[in-house]
């Protein structure tokens, strides 16, 4: 039970600075898995039975999938892209095309996205266009 109740507050702490913008979300998760670690080593048991590190490993090693992998990648091309205008730029194209018909944006928001799946990963392709979805639907 306390294992149970220290995994709680060591989720909650951090969550609650990161929903009060004084913590960014990646330090809050490094925080986390810190913590995690930390008390394992001290022998609380959060991530198994104490003293037992195989198990530790274990609860840990969903991480290093490739679908975990895929997502953290694409979240930092998302970001990157951000940066780089690419979706503003694309949804101003979009909106030059579309002429406020919901039928036109719709399809080109299909046909461009297809585009991109061609030549990359449906997931990337969908990540990509959710920035410029949102910032088109912001602007009409």
């Amino acid at each position: 039970m306390v294992a149970q109740i220290l995994v709680v507050m060591i989720m909650l702490v951090p969550l609650t600075f990161v929903a009060l913008n004084r913590l960014r979300s990646d330090l809050a998760a490094m925080c986390i898995v810190a913590a995690l670690a930390a008390a394992q080593w001290l022998g609380v048991g959060v991530l198994g039975p104490p003293q037992t590190p195989g198990d530790a490993v274990k609860s840990l090693a969903g991480f290093a999938q490739p679908v975990v992998l895929t997502l953290i990648s694409l979240f930092i091309l998302l970001r990157a892209l951000e940066q780089s205008g690419v979706p503003r730029w694309l949804a101003q194209r979009l909106l030059a095309l579309g002429h406020d018909s919901e039928t036109r944006f719709i399809f080109l928001f299909t046909a461009t996205t297809a585009a991109f799946s061609l030549v990359m990963n449906n997931l990337a392709a969908g990540a990509l266009m959710l920035p410029t979805a949102t910032d088109v639907s912001r602007r009409i």
